[in-house]
């Protein structure tokens, strides 16, 4: 047994003995340390008041399912007469689960990328379990300086057409989830945000999404909304495909110009671009309409070059959990599931 006492690491607890229930190891323990001091009334003095049992699910050993029965003495004070049971570390009141075991699974699904259904099947336990374990501090939380440049972008759940609303730094820390897309579910993430820190907040970047601009430009006071330079591309790349011939000499120097100007740091070429191609006809006058609505943001994105670069990698993160999954069904599972991401591991 005292190998298995290594094993289990449990401070304060004397091992007793052992029995098999099937496919579980059941493990007899007792809890013989003494209360220091009544929380109700301070004193220190108290009599038995009998002995209960808990069983805890608790690390495997080997193939088996390990359980621990736990035997504890319960303790009266002699000044107050409150009854209550011991303070152990490494099992919270009315938790079934010791805290080893929780950290346990979260080391295996964070920083092993095990499947929770995997985790779940291995140790004969149920999802809510599972995800009870993982509800740990999160490591890598974004400092003072992440704050001040954040970005907005949508990521697909499931059919049909339905979306979530992804919060998220400048170095891809998840700061919030929305189910939705669009102003609404843009201005509750941001809404929800500290006043001390969207008081701060000096860039919001985000695609061409009117409904998102209009959410950071009603809840940011000072920041700065910045237009996505890779969608401007994409939409130029559209525009040259959709040209005819005769429309695609001037398409093709409208482009050029447009990709050159999102190379300086020269916000004034914006306006020029516009006066320039402002008779233009077909596709390009159909960009040309992009660029006059979004002028003042492409204008930031140049100043500043900020983009939703970090955004569109954490997109891509959280579509290859949505393929290993298979999908998901249940909105709450997937976003804790995205809230996993601001562990280091992931980065």
């Amino acid at each position: 047994m005292e190998s298995v006492a290594e094993l289990l690491q449990l401070e304060g607890c004397v091992l007793q003995d052992w029995r098999r229930e099937g496919s579980c190891a059941v493990l007899e323990a007792r809890w013989e340390e003494r209360p220091g001091v009544c929380a109700a009334c301070g004193e220190t003095k108290h009599y038995s008041h009998g002995w209960r049992k808990r069983r805890l699910a608790h690390i495997t050993l080997g193939e088996l399912r390990c359980d621990l029965e736990l035997s504890f003495q319960r303790w009266q004070c002699c000044h107050c007469g409150k009854v209550c049971p011991p303070a152990i570390p490494w099992a919270p009141p009315r938790s079934r689960l010791t805290e080893a075991l929780r950290r346990f699974i979260a080391w295996q699904i964070v920083k092993l990328k095990a499947s929770v259904d995997g985790v779940a099947q291995w140790l004969q336990a149920g999802w809510h379990t599972v995800w009870r374990c993982l509800c740990l501090p999160f490591q890598g939380l974004p400092t003072e300086d992440e704050l001040l440049h954040l970005c907005l972008d949508e990521v697909f759940f499931r059919e049909p057409q339905q979306y979530v609303t992804v919060l998220s730094t400048a170095r891809g820390t998840v700061l919030g989830i929305a189910p939705g897309r669009g102003q609404t579910p843009s201005a509750a993430l941001l809404a929800a945000l500290p006043a001390e820190v969207s008081a701060n907040v000096v860039t919001l970047a985000t695609d061409f999404n009117a409904g998102q601009r209009r959410a950071a430009l009603d809840a940011l006071p000072i920041a700065d909304v910045c237009a996505d330079h890779f969608h401007l591309v994409r939409l130029i790349r559209d525009m040259l495909r959709a040209c005819r011939p005769r429309q695609r000499a001037a398409g093709l120097v409208a482009a050029a110009q447009l990709r050159q100007l999102l190379k300086h740091r020269e916000p004034r070429l914006v306006r020029w671009w516009l006066n320039r191609w402002e008779e233009s006809t077909g596709p390009l006058h159909t960009l040309w309409k992009t660029v006059d609505a979004w002028q003042a943001e492409i204008e930031n994105f140049i100043q500043t070059r900020r983009s939703t670069g970090p955004a569109e990698a954490l997109n891509r993160r959280i579509s290859l959990l949505r393929r290993i999954a298979g999908g998901y069904t249940n909105l709450s599972n997937f976003s804790q599931r995205i809230l996993l991401l601001n562990q280091a591991s992931h980065h």
